[in-house]
């Protein structure tokens, strides 16, 4: 079997997890195989030091490139997705297969908001036995969610996270069609995006995984199943917050953790960390106890258990020493309390949003008078 290549994705926004993910993955798997990494728009001067990280084939993919994906439908046109606000990096995933060099015929794409904490090389070498890909079942919801029945997804079916998937690029080359026709009819109610278009091409069942978690399955001889359910350490999620809620089944969310002491094993000791959810939230919901906190460690306020651990390894990059800078907090106070006074405005006439807003920031000791209500 031909090395298996490393594929990640990032713009400008994402490079510090890039760097602590490649390094990750070379510090824990010797021989280091092919990485490839799709530049979306990383700066010249951050390519120049993650190149110190590791030795990277680069596939740029210019604003035109992208206009022409879409318009041959391989990724969301204006209007076709739910959020408009996602990056076109999110999206490029499903084009590895045409972005790839044609001669790789399979390859583990990482995200790179995710840290390796051991060899990856049991996956790059599984045998997939004809399926489509491997993947680990997605924790927040592990069957999916209510939007995707509309889009022909069945109830209970299993569910998968597409943070990190061993793809057979021969058998994707071959579905150009049907993510074409997927965006078009359901884009706009896809709230997971890529991921979602990877399952429903993936669908319709899964394999379970073994009782061994710490070793992937071997390949079902049923020609039913299209992808490797792969243990749930290799790809980590809600650590410290939602995992905790698969002890139990939940309507039909079935628990995924036979034990306290399984979940303990796994929130301590993953294969590979997947810092999950948004780069930031609001003040006001980062005290609510029902919201998870930030998960990406270079966002303000994180508190994900593994966030000491990915600062130890972006330190060994050329981002050492960097950390969340703390005027960030100070501006996401002053967003929240500026929507809160332009909120009172519109049902006090006379009142000054702009003047409380300035006072506030006083009394709090940040600059204020630069935040629009």
């Amino acid at each position: 079997m031909p090395a298996t290549p490393i594929v990640l994705i990032a713009d400008e926004a994402y490079v510090l997890g890039l760097a602590a993910a490649l390094r990750s993955i070379e510090q824990h798997t010797q021989p280091l195989p092919r990485i490839y990494v799709i530049d979306a728009g990383i700066a010249a001067d951050s390519r120049l030091k993650l190149q110190q990280v590791v030795d990277i084939q680069w596939i740029h993919v210019s604003n035109i490139e992208q206009a022409e994906l879409q318009r041959q439908g391989l990724l969301p046109a204006p209007g076709q997705s739910c959020d408009g606000h996602v990056s076109a990096a999110c999206w490029l995933k499903l084009t590895l297969r045409q972005l790839l060099p044609s001669s790789v015929s399979r390859a583990l794409y990482f995200d790179c908001d995710m840290l390796a904490r051991t060899s990856l090389l049991p996956i790059l070498q599984l045998n997939l036995g004809g399926r489509l890909l491997a993947a680990v079942r997605d924790v927040g919801h592990p069957c999916g969610y209510d939007g995707l029945l509309e889009a022909g997804w069945e109830r209970g079916r299993p569910y998968f996270n597409a943070g990190l998937l061993l793809l057979d690029l021969q058998k994707w080359r071959q579905a150009g069609g049907r993510i074409a026709c997927i965006l078009r009819q359901h884009g706009s109610r896809l709230q997971y995006h890529d991921q979602d278009v990877f399952n429903l091409l993936a669908a319709p069942t899964s394999q379970p995984a073994p009782h061994d978690r710490s070793a992937p399955p071997a390949p079902s001889a049923s020609e039913q199943m299209t992808w490797l359910q792969l243990p749930l350490e290799w790809n980590a999620q809600g650590v410290g917050t939602y995992a905790r809620r698969r002890l139990q089944a939940e309507g039909h969310r079935p628990a995924l953790f036979g034990s306290v002491e399984e979940l303990r094993r796994y929130e301590e000791h993953p294969f590979v960390v997947h810092f999950t959810g948004p780069s930031s939230v609001a003040p006001s919901a980062f005290l609510n106890p029902w919201v998870p906190f930030n998960s990406k460690p270079w966002a303000y306020l994180c508190q994900h258990p593994f966030r000491s651990a990915f600062f130890e390894t972006l330190d060994s990059t050329p981002w050492r020493g960097w950390r969340p800078p703390q005027h960030q907090v100070a501006e996401a106070c002053a967003e929240e309390v500026s929507r809160f006074l332009a909120l009172v405005a519109e049902q006090e006439p006379g009142f000054d949003a702009q003047l409380c807003l300035q006072q506030t920031m006083q009394l709090l000791q940040m600059p204020g008078g630069t935040h629009r209500c």
